[in-house]
């Protein structure tokens, strides 16, 4: 975050994080580090943005185990 002169984390490092917690098992933390991705500004941004990968890992996440 430093070197990409942030204050708080964006979309990118949100995404990151919840990655990092659902591979540690921390399903929870991975639900909510997910849902802080915002959507880009740009529309064209979309189908290679993290808010894009996010919808998806929230949608894997919140399906029914068997």
């Amino acid at each position: 975050m430093d070197s990409a002169n942030l204050d708080d984390p964006d979309s990118n490092f949100w995404y990151a994080f919840g990655r990092v917690a659902e591979q540690a098992g921390e399903h929870d933390s991975a639900l909510a580090d997910y849902a802080r991705v915002t959507i880009p500004k740009d529309p064209l941004n979309l189908p290679v943005s993290a808010y894009y990968l996010a919808q998806i890992r929230l949608k894997a996440l919140q399906k029914p185990t068997k």
